[in-house]
């Protein structure tokens, strides 16, 4: 690329640190460990290959294989949110500041699905927190709704089919 560029190297001459102004689109650092030349840390301006995105910081396991933590300034032009992956790099922990414009929301997987187990939406489009927890197959079995059609709160605890066997309603169909 065309911008600056700063290296550091440690008394082996083994590279450790990166400063280049052309990481992403708007300059970035990158930390290697010494010994494997992996990176281990990148902070990027903005982040690589996305016009909507704005800076990220990149946290990556030992062996430098796996980016096992990354804070997006910007995910998707909408807030910020942080991903934590599993060393399998399997998504397990989402937390974005402002999904869709709603509020916060917390997304829970277990290490070897792709879908979540547990959700915690700050607000679900009608001004109350939600609570959704699914088995195995991705199948809603409890949903708390702090704000129930009725106006109050409820609890519904479904079945293996999924079909509603429990229902707990604040206002009680009013």
């Amino acid at each position: 690329g065309e911008g600056a560029l700063l290296t550091l190297r440690n008394e082996s001459g083994e590279l450790t640190t990166r400063l280049d102004g052309d990481i992403g689109s708007s300059g970035g650092l990158v930390f290697k460990w010494p010994s494997t030349g992996r990176t281990m840390v990148n902070i990027e301006g903005q982040e690589a290959g996305s016009s909507t995105d704005g800076a990220a910081i990149k946290l990556y396991d030992l062996a430098g294989a796996t980016e096992t933590i990354e804070l997006d300034a910007l995910e998707g032009g909408a807030g910020g949110a942080m991903n934590m992956r599993s060393g399998t790099n399997v998504r397990t922990v989402k937390v974005d500041a402002e999904d869709g414009g709603t509020g916060g929301l917390v997304l829970l997987y277990d290490n070897v699905r792709t879908q979540p187990k547990i959700e915690l939406d700050a607000d679900d489009n009608d001004g109350g927190a939600f609570v959704y927890m699914k088995d195995d197959t991705g199948l809603t079995t409890v949903q708390l709704d702090a704000l129930d059609v009725g106006g109050g709160s409820s609890l519904q605890l479904m079945d293996a089919a999924g079909d509603l066997n429990v229902r707990l309603d604040a206002d009680d169909g009013d």
